[in-house]
């Protein structure tokens, strides 16, 4: 499933406008396979039942596509001394993330083809530009809520587990990906 959605991703690099749906189901395929197997196998290892290690996928499956999404805007409304990157680096190399998505479907169509058009060439620069559009569309706010349900989705798979051990741990990792998220900003 991880090439899957790396294959997916690059059939798209630059070439079509893919939606909301499509974006995620790339997550799925991707980030949140990597996560999904990442925790199966350790409550396997850790020698729990097999319900468990389920719901231990499906924490996975929720918090990877919380991560991504988290680190899509990071791209976009991190601050390059605190991420270590330049930023705007998914747009540069043709990869059409959450925040972008979000602000097309908000804004006129009109000049939807001409924004979409910058978006295709751009090469980093004019960055105050793209978080203008992305403020008038209130992307952030958008990606917030969609991430926020993944992050509930994350906490009612662990409901089962929450007394033990690793559940709580998790229940923290959850919870630090929360705070990181809610110091985003434009």
């Amino acid at each position: 499933n991880v090439c899957s959605g790396e294959i997916l991703q690059t059939l798209r690099y630059k070439k079509s406008l893919h939606n909301r749906e499509d974006y995620l189901k790339t997550l799925e395929l991707k980030t949140a396979e990597l996560f999904a197997l990442s925790c199966e196998l350790g409550g396997m290892i850790g020698g729990l039942n097999r319900r468990s290690q389920l719901q231990l996928k499906q924490f996975g499956v929720s918090m990877g596509i919380a991560y991504q999404i988290y680190d899509d805007c990071l791209d976009i409304f991190g601050n390059e001394a605190q991420v270590g990157k330049s930023l705007g680096t998914d747009l540069v190399t043709g990869k059409m993330t959450l925040p972008a998505l979000i602000m097309l479907e908000q804004i006129p169509k009109s000049e939807k083809n001409e924004i979409i058009s910058k978006l295709f060439q751009w090469d980093g620069g004019q960055m105050n530009w793209l978080k203008d559009l992305l403020k008038q569309a209130q992307s952030l706010e958008g990606c917030v809520d969609v991430m926020q349900g993944y992050v509930d989705k994350s906490n009612t798979a662990l409901i089962d587990l929450e007394q033990d051990g690793h559940g709580i741990a998790l229940k923290k990792v959850i919870s630090y990906l929360s705070q990181q998220i809610s110091l985003l900003t434009y």
